[in-house]
């Protein structure tokens, strides 16, 4: 119990490290300037969504997806994206866009067994 204790405690820690980053690349407007930062940004949100996850923050994960999720990706990053955009929806009981999520992921990875299951186990508990 100590453990688990002392490790959301890091992860309460280390998120202002990741607002920081986010501000610093915001604030002084590099991100217009050149494209060759858009992998530490879309790191950073990465980072940050599953750090919240993790701390039981399901709804500041969805944020930093949503807003990852409008960049461009590559195939596997938007599909990796959207499996935990859809942990985090079930986390939050939402069902229906858990599906929504986990649907568009398979358009991208048709028959990814993971996905698959999980989408038909949501099926089976509604």
């Amino acid at each position: 119990m100590r453990k688990k204790k002392l490790v959301k405690q890091k992860f309460s820690e280390t998120e202002p490290n990741y607002d920081t980053c986010m501000n610093l690349l915001l604030e002084f407007d590099y991100l217009s300037y050149t494209s060759l930062l858009d992998p530490i940004k879309h790191e950073i949100y990465k980072s940050r969504a599953n750090l919240r996850l993790k701390e039981g923050n399901a709804s500041g994960c969805l944020e930093d997806l949503n807003v990852l999720l409008e960049q461009k990706l590559s195939v596997e990053e938007r599909f990796d994206n959207l499996e935990l955009k859809a942990t985090a929806c079930l986390q939050l009981k939402n069902n229906d866009d858990a599906r929504e999520a986990l649907g568009k992921a398979l358009l991208l990875k048709p028959g990814n067994e993971t996905a698959q299951s999980t989408l038909d186990g949501i099926g089976k508990n509604s």
